[in-house]
Parts: structure tokens; C-alpha cells; sequence
């Protein structure tokens, strides 16, 4: 790695010795302090300081966030094992095929599996999805958190058309699959569950559009930390409890016209709420951020 990156800086006409800077992720091959590509490159050139990869930062943050909470860890672990369960036969699939009809999309069956070495994986069915090659469910980095906002958005979006196939697979199958798909009709109608999967979906896709800012090429020191000061501004805000319960409040009519039950008993909201006027658009990073700036 480290004469790549030297031939490639020749190649390219830079002077070596003026190299002041450098910045990579935290593995060890990398950012190790003795045979590490930093360690390396400061042998050739002593004031090249070495910088952790911010935007790497931030995602190894939200990742041990993530786990530390234990309700959003259970919504990925649930998540996995419902992707999982949806796509591991071809007749469940077509029957959420059937369900989704134009809006079928493989990303929403798109699992969130942390490889992590520290993590031992208990669940045999997780660790058949790491190792199987062929499967259409890929392990994704914990570093790739759009995908894990698109899957998070794609869930909501599709929630009632989802519920209604695994309650059709539940029907149709028998033994095992039939007894899974039951533990499944019963996540999506917990109310934990939502409320998780909501907020977690509303808190990443801030954070992601921090992500994406931070590995624009077009992105300066200054701009970087106006956006990462804008989001966390704008992250306390929310943690008032006076968003939450106006969050809450606007996901209460949301989950009663999509069939959620997270407010038993109470009355039916208007049907012709639209999901997009409540959830936080993953690919529309560069709006959230300008608001955010201005």
C-alpha cells in the first residue's frame, strides 16, 4: 500500500518533501505507529502528520451508539433476521413481490450485518447469511450507513405491504417457517419496534448526510465543520422533549393510517397522510444540509 501511494504521487509530479498531511481510516495496516502506511510515509517525510479519517470517525461513533442503546441494537438484529427470513425462499419473496407490485425493491431486502471480530455470532441463521456467497442478502461494512438508512427508510415506506406478506407466509407455511413468521407478525406490531425503527431512521439520516458531506471531494475544513456543528446543533434541538412528543405526534397519525397499533384504541387518523411528509429523505442530503447552514 505505501508504494502505491508513493508511485502514485510520482507519478502524478508531487514533490514528496512538501507533503504535510495525511489522512486514513483507523485499521492498523494503515494507521498502525510501527509498520503502519502513516508510520511508513513519516520515514520518507517527518512533517507529513497523520489524521484520522473524520468521516470514518463519525460512522465508528454512531456504530458503537448504535449498540449501546439497547432497543436500536435489537431494531438491526430484528432487521437482519427479517430481511433474512423474507429472502432465504423463493416463494417468500414472490409472495412480498405480490405484495409490493411496483414498489418491489431488492434494497429493501437488504440485511445490516456487522462483521465485527470483537462480536461473536451467536444466530445460526446470521452466520449462514455472512458466509453464503450467493444469497441476495450481502454482509454490508459497518461503515456503509446509507445503506443502512435506505433499509431502515424502504421498511417504513413499505411497512403495511410488508406486514401483510409475512401474515400470508405465516398462513401458508407450516412448522418452523409458520412459527418465525408468527415472531415477525408480532415485532412489526411492537411497540418498541416502531418507535425505534422511526427514530433511528429520523437521527441516522442526519447523520448521513454528515457522512456524505464529509467525503465530498468539493468539501473544505471550513465547510466540514460548519456541517458537523450545524447537525449536532440541530441533534440537541431534537432531543428536547418537546420534538419528541411533536415527533411523536405526528408518527402517532402515520402508524394509525399505515396499520400500526403503536396507540390501541385510539381513533382512526386520515388515510391520506403521506409517509414522505414525515420521514427524513436519505437522498436528499444536500437540501437537509443547506437548511441546516442557513
Amino acid at each position: 500500500m505505501f508504494e502505491k501511494i508513493i508511485s502514485f504521487m510520482q507519478s502524478c509530479h508531487l514533490d514528496i518533501a512538501k507533503l504535510r498531511g495525511q489522512g486514513y481510516d483507523g485499521a492498523s495496516v494503515m494507521s498502525g505507529h510501527v509498520q503502519g502506511v502513516q508510520a511508513r510515509v513519516k520515514e520518507v517525510c517527518p512533517r507529513a502528520s497523520y489524521v484520522h479519517c473524520r468521516s470514518h470517525n463519525l460512522n465508528l461513533v454512531i456504530t458503537q451508539s448504535c449498540k449501546s442503546v439497547n432497543p436500536i441494537r435489537n431494531l438491526f438484529d430484528s432487521v437482519v433476521q427479517l430481511t433474512f427470513f423474507l429472502s432465504a425462499s423463493a416463494s417468500r419473496k414472490n409472495i412480498l413481490k405480490e405484495e409490493l407490485g411496483e414498489h418491489f425493491d431488492e434494497t429493501i431486502l437488504e440485511a445490516i450485518v456487522e462483521e465485527d471480530e470483537e462480536d461473536e455470532i451467536e444466530d445460526k441463521s446470521a452466520e449462514l447469511l455472512v458466509k453464503s456467497k450467493k444469497n441476495i442478502i450481502q454482509p454490508l461494512s459497518e461503515t456503509r450507513w446509507s445503506a443502512r438508512v435506505d433499509t431502515l427508510t424502504n421498511l417504513i415506506t413499505n411497512y403495511s405491504s410488508i406486514q401483510n406478506a409475512v401474515s400470508k407466509i405465516e398462513n401458508k407455511s407450516s412448522g418452523e417457517a409458520k412459527s418465525k413468521a408468527g415472531g415477525h407478525r408480532r415485532l412489526l406490531d411492537d411497540p418498541e419496534f416502531i418507535v425505534a425503527l422511526c427514530v433511528t431512521q429520523f437521527v441516522l439520516s442526519y447523520l448521513n448526510c454528515l457522512t456524505k458531506s464529509l467525503q465530498n471531494k468539493d468539501c473544505d475544513m471550513v465547510l466540514a465543520y460548519d456541517d458537523a456543528a450545524n447537525t449536532l446543533k440541530t441533534l440537541r434541538q431534537l432531543r428536547t422533549d418537546e420534538h419528541f412528543r411533536k415527533y411523536i405526534r405526528e408518527h402517532r397519525q402515520l402508524l394509525l393510517s399505515r396499520r400500526f397499533h403503536l396507540f390501541p384504541g385510539a381513533e382512526q387518523a386520515d388515510r391520506s397522510i403521506e409517509i414522505t411528509q414525515l420521514l427524513i429523505q436519505p437522498n436528499n442530503c444536500g437540501g437537509q444540509l443547506s437548511t441546516l447552514r442557513s
